[in-house]
């Protein structure tokens, strides 16, 4: 739901003099000031006597009932997409209330812990960190509870519960190694300690630009970095299929003795980690795809539609260059700030086109077949994306929410490169991952 739509809900509450106090993922975003992820719905606590006027106004409005669980809560849902969640609390004489459970037992809201925040440019009200990190017990946490939880603690310095302790160790220093696979040898850079994470990049035909990522987790993590095969530091690129960089990605886990790892990728490298998953459910924990694409290529019109309209008056003659001098003008519009470019293509290494086109064409020939497997796996899959990528958010998210076990973080104010423009927010979610498992 965008911030816009809060707006006007807010607004719509307002004049019709019904008090709300935003819950839930907004609340938490209210709390810290700033929006952390796109949100599905918004959650508000009101006046258990203000509830049916709420419902009124909302139905009027086109809203129509989800969920009825009266006196616990009302979610109602627009056909635009909207959806609210209504919290009905009873308050006394002292403005402190009691929102009833299903159970038979009562949530407390004490006066003190209703407060303001702020979203957007506005003052809102809202629940106090206090209270959002006490309703945020009592039941298993998802990957989304850890992120805003943690999101909650840093801002706020609030206690969390021990259900969501992330106790990290000083990592030692990152040790280079040359690993022999069948027909190459593989570049690879590990460091941490614990759960095995394995980070593979982009592309496909670059190099590893994951070192900003690892260096977010590897105090909680064993985290793999390395190039993929031909690219970079490694060797080896004949005949290089999806089924030769899974088996190789297989090859190192094999090496490095885990059973099972949390196997991760940017870009293209989300597409060879879902492929992973789909060879090897039983080799790991999750899947996280950062600013993947899915993998099915109907993405890739609405693609270039938009790097299109972002490069203007520039994009036919940026057609028109050669392929290294081309690069640069496009991954500038992978960016919804000012772009970080230089940033972006860190490395000294070429850029190997042979790689790109070769697994490009595999990846369009075996993706949608990997797509309809990983649906019907038991493994849990994450969705990071930005909401001003030029690729198509709908396109990075539906690996997650056609999967059985599926969380999806979109986050505002940024493009391909989370690491580059919100660096805090993708922390924040590889560590909710990690808490979760």
């Amino acid at each position: 739901m965008p911030l816009e739509a809060v707006h006007g809900l807010l607004e719509s509450f307002g004049q019709a003099g019904i008090p709300v106090w935003i819950a839930g993922g907004w609340g938490v975003d209210a709390v810290i000031g700033r929006q952390s992820r796109w949100h599905a719905d918004l959650d508000v606590a009101l006046s258990a006597e203000d509830l049916e006027r709420a419902r009124r106004m909302l139905a009027e409005a086109g809203f129509t009932i989800d969920v009825d669980w009266r006196p616990t809560r009302l979610a109602m849902r627009h056909p635009d997409g909207r959806e609210i969640d209504l919290h009905p609390v009873e308050f006394d004489g002292a403005g402190n209330g009691i929102q009833r459970l299903l159970d038979g037992g009562v949530a407390e809201y004490p006066a003190a812990d209703l407060v303001r925040g702020s979203l957007g440019d506005r003052e809102v009200r809202c629940l106090s960190a206090r209270l959002q990190a006490t309703f945020h017990t009592g039941y298993a946490p998802t990957v989304v509870d850890h992120f805003d939880m943690h999101r909650l603690a840093g801002a706020t310095g609030v206690d969390l519960a021990a259900v969501y302790a992330l106790t990290g160790q000083s990592a030692d220093g990152i040790v280079e190694e040359l690993v022999a696979v069948d027909g190459a040898e593989l570049w690879t850079a590990t460091r941490g300690r614990g759960r095995p994470v394995v980070l593979c990049h982009g592309g496909p035909g670059l190099w590893d630009d994951q070192a900003p990522v690892a260096a977010m987790i590897d105090d909680v993590a064993t985290v793999h970095r390395f190039d993929q095969r031909g690219c970079g530091r490694s060797t080896g690129s004949d005949g290089i299929t999806v089924a030769s960089s899974v088996d190789d990605l297989e090859a190192l886990r094999t090496h490095w003795g885990h059973e099972s790892w949390i196997v991760a990728g940017h870009s293209w490298g989300a597409g060879l980690v879902a492929a992973y998953t789909v060879a090897h459910p039983d080799r790991v924990d999750a899947l996280v795809s950062i600013s993947g694409t899915g993998c099915a290529w109907a993405w890739h019109g609405e693609y270039r539609e938009e790097r299109d309209r972002r490069l203007g008056a520039d994009a036919e003659r940026v057609a028109k260059l050669p392929r290294p001098a081309r690069r640069r003008f496009v991954v500038a519009t992978d960016f919804a700030g000012p772009p970080q470019v230089d940033a972006a293509l860190d490395g000294d290494f070429d850029v190997r086109y042979d790689v790109n086109v070769a697994l490009t064409a595999d990846w369009r020939r075996v993706g949608p077949e990997v797509g309809e497997r990983l649906r019907g796996l038991p493994v849990p899959v994450v969705a990071i994306a930005g909401a001003s990528d030029p690729r198509p958010v709908w396109a990075a998210t539906e690996i997650a929410a056609s999967a059985r076990d599926g969380w999806s973080f979109v986050f505002p104010d940024v493009g391909h490169f989370p690491w580059l423009e919100r660096p805090e927010l993708l922390r924040d979610a590889l560590r909710a991952v990690t808490a979760r498992l």
